[in-house]
């Protein structure tokens, strides 16, 4: 029975959905991705060789015969083979399946395995001309179906009778073009997406990897800024000084400094405080962060009038900036002598200065324009009087800006009624209720802008009390003992006492931070009074209840090798006062140290 085109057409359609199950798991397997590459090794090229040649034996076996020749898709796989590894791997191929195709003998058998060979050398030679790399789907399909046409004119040259070969050619030109074009566009297609794949997947692994960086650079550049914010802040005779800065990303454009009085040349008796919020967030705001930072300090350093310190900053700033950028800062000098507070607010929110006496508020406006908005701008520096128990808050806009779910902002108002709220509180303190508030407002929306307080106490005016705020941390015990020193001395204690009382102090406040604020951030107040019959320390912190007196006394007879650890410094802290009182009051611990002492003078 005759075989008509349309069934041999569908018969090779099939042989092709086979190939190309083949040509997917072929391209799937780890070989492959060094044919991709365009540099395959032997082994991997003498593994396709092998699988390719296969293929075109398949493509044979699986053909249908048209009076007396076979057609197929056996040129099928020298043709990917060389496509894809090169001529050296397509010539094996075919060579493969041309010896396979001779053994069959029929008349087309010279032809058909001239053209197999030449299907795998023409493709790998294709391959060379691209530069190692696959062509793509229209050349390979146009390769697959013009081999196919070349095919046929072979069998027309060398086959004969010619009469039986013209007729094999009419019936199998139409379908072996199709099928062979067919299973090189699958095939193609196939390897295409690969690459695509490959493509993609490079991009994406480049772009991590870009991100990884940009992120290391960003976290570095975020420590980096943090260490331009002072670690702590050594807190002066009369004054309760906090800070704090939380940014919205990793870096950001708030700041605060705090100028110790003993590096200020004209006056050894002041501190300058500053906080500033620069235009702009991110990594811009953060560089004009770090230049204005310096730019003020160091003009705060040079000049004893605050507003020489911000003209001088200002055209600095003015006349360097090319972006157009600029900060608002408050920058003020308090004489803790005088207890003045001499300031210049240059385009800044308006600090909040609650008055003791009143309980009212007072707003600090802005005395000048924006530092770098405008060269040569003039700036104002007013000089309030402060008096004991006063709080100012200094803030940044993304306290009172912040929103909530429904679009508010939490406001001047809310912070105001924080603030009075908790005036009593420590600076320290009072700073984290206000954070806490602003996180209660804003529920679960993101922190949209940058955080920055500072808050500034006027401690009792009382010369026999020195009371002092210190962040809970190993290193800021120098400075500590060095003001309780300097206090019991200038008022006629002997160096004894002075000792007595350094030590037991260390020894409470170093319970605290390793055992009360186990490394957490965290405040402690110390006070000392003194009067003509005794001193009398009081220390409280917020970190969790622990009763230092009831730890056990250590058993001073025992051996060193059987002696229980701990409880000998607290020992010693008992030892050295006259009386020690504990009580957990108002959520803190408080602990009293009492000694009975005389006067040298």
């Amino acid at each position: 029975m005759t075989t008509t085109i349309l069934e041999t057409s569908l018969v090779l359609l099939q042989m092709v959905c086979v190939i190309i199950v083949i040509a997917y798991l072929v391209t799937r397997s780890r070989f492959f991705s060094e044919v991709l590459g365009g540099h395959p090794r032997a082994k991997t090229q003498a593994i396709f060789a092998v699988i390719f040649g296969g293929v075109s034996i398949y493509g044979t076996i699986s053909g249908v015969e048209v009076l007396g020749a076979i057609v197929n898709v056996r040129d099928l796989g020298p043709m990917v083979a060389g496509l894809t590894c090169g001529p050296v791997v397509g010539l094996i191929a075919g060579l493969i399946g041309a010896v396979h195709r001779m053994s069959l003998g029929g008349f087309t058998a010279p032809s058909c395995s001239i053209a197999t060979v030449l299907a795998g050398l023409l493709g790998g030679l294709i391959y060379l001309a691209g530069k190692r790399r696959f062509v793509g789907i229209k050349i390979a399909v146009l390769f697959a179906a013009s081999m196919e046409v070349l095919h046929m004119l072979l069998a027309l040259l060398i086959d004969r009778p010619f009469s039986a070969a013209l007729e094999v050619v009419s019936s199998a030109v139409v379908p072996m073009v199709l099928a062979n074009s067919a299973g090189m566009f699958i095939f193609a297609f196939v390897i295409t997406n690969l690459e695509t794949e490959r493509r993609t997947q490079q991009e994406r692994d480049g772009l991590l990897r870009e991100m990884e960086r940009k992120d290391t650079e960003l976290k570095i550049a975020a420590e980096i800024q943090r260490s331009f914010l002072p670690d702590t802040i050594e807190q002066v005779p009369g004054f309760d000084i906090a800070a704090k800065s939380i940014m919205a990303k990793e870096v950001g454009g708030d700041f605060f400094d705090v100028v110790p009085f003993e590096v200020i040349p004209l006056n050894k008796r002041s501190t300058g405080v500053v906080i500033a919020d620069v235009s702009g967030k991110g990594v811009p705001a953060a560089l004009f962060m770090a230049l204005s930072r310096i730019v003020i300090r160091v003009n705060a350093l040079w000049h004893e009038k605050p507003a020489d310190a911000i003209r001088d900053a200002n055209n600095t700033i003015a006349h360097d900036s090319q972006s157009g950028m600029f900060v608002t800062a408050f920058y003020g000098k308090i004489d803790w002598q005088t207890r003045t507070l001499t300031y210049v607010n240059a385009g800044h929110n308006p600090p909040l200065l609650l008055r003791a006496r009143n309980h009212e508020f007072n707003r600090l406006p802005p005395t000048g324009i924006a530092i770098g908005a405008k060269e040569n701008a003039e700036y104002t520096a007013p000089e309030l009087p402060l008096e004991s128990d006063d709080v100012i808050v200094l803030y940044t806009d993304g306290v009172t800006e912040a929103v909530n779910p429904h679009d508010e902002m939490f406001s001047e108002e809310r912070l105001r009624n924080v603030v009075k709220a908790c005036a009593n509180s420590s600076a320290h303190d009072l700073i984290e209720k206000i954070l806490e508030e602003v996180k209660s407002f804003c529920g679960d929306l993101a922190q949209s802008d940058d955080i920055t307080l500072m808050v500034i106490k006027v401690r009792n005016t009382d010369p026999e009390t020195l009371e002092l705020n210190v962040k809970a941390a190993i290193e800021n015990l120098p400075h500590l003992m060095d003001n309780i020193q300097s206090f019991m001395r200038d008022r006629g204690f002997t160096d004894e006492t002075v000792l007595d009382v350094q030590l037991a102090v260390d020894e409470a406040v170093t319970n605290i931070i390793r055992h009360g604020y186990r490394g957490r951030d965290g405040a402690i107040e110390v006070r000392c009074r003194v009067s003509a019959q005794d001193v009398v320390i009081t220390i409280e912190d917020s970190a969790e209840p622990f009763d230092p007196l009831s730890v056990k006394e250590p058993e001073l007879g025992d051996d060193v090798e059987s002696r229980q650890i701990g409880g000998l410094g607290i020992f010693l802290m008992r030892k050295k006062m006259d009386q020690v009182t504990y009580e957990f009051k108002n959520g803190k611990n408080v602990l009293t140290l009492r000694k009975k002492t005389v006067r040298a003078r």
